[in-house]
């Protein structure tokens, strides 16, 4: 099977993943769980650039569990999309993830937020003028790149303005300082 990215440039290329965890285990506190997260990825070759330093935040989604503690990385990786988000699977099961429903607590979530510029599946770009209007995107995929709900979470936009300040969305075109005021307002 071949697969296709459309590359746009926006920006800087940039692979930002996020990560979060709500529940301790045997790894720890959430925070302890979200260090040992980015030791388990320079042990698989993924290189750190910037890691934005942890915040705890309020639930998203159901919001009545646990604060989650928050994060998001700069790497740098000769991986594809589909090799790192197996990779980021298989660290989240290592780490105690069970997949009950959405949003429920979790020792640990990991997401691709941003894989350079890349846009996948490439159907998004059909889609993303008339949903622009409204703020929306709602594509939910084993994949989706740039991560679907992202614009949407000040848990995700904050430490990427702090690590990697030119980011702009790949598909709506706004800059990391434009979806904060967004949600802030």
């Amino acid at each position: 099977m071949t697969c296709s990215f459309n590359f746009h440039h926006t920006s800087r290329p940039a692979k930002l993943i996020a990560l979060g965890s709500n529940m301790s285990n045997a790894y720890g506190t959430p925070e302890q769980i979200l260090d040992y997260t980015q030791k388990l990825l320079a042990e698989h070759r993924i290189k750190i650039i910037k890691a934005y330093p942890i915040i705890k935040t309020k639930p998203y989604g159901f919001t009545r569990q646990n604060h989650f503690y928050n994060t998001v990385i700069h790497i740098q990786t000769g991986r594809s999309p589909f090799s790192l988000l197996r990779l980021l699977q298989k660290i989240e099961k290592k780490c105690g993830r069970k997949r009950k429903k959405r949003w429920a607590s979790r020792t640990l979530d990991l997401d691709i937020i941003s894989y350079n510029n890349y846009i996948y599946p490439p159907m998004q770009l059909k889609h993303i003028k008339k949903e622009k209007k409204n703020h929306r995107y709602t594509i939910h995929n084993t994949l989706s790149i740039p991560h679907y709900d992202l614009h949407k979470r000040i848990f995700v936009l904050q430490p990427i303005e702090g690590i990697i300040d030119f980011w702009h969305h790949p598909l709506y075109k706004d800059s990391i300082k434009t979806m904060l005021t967004r949600l802030k307002y």
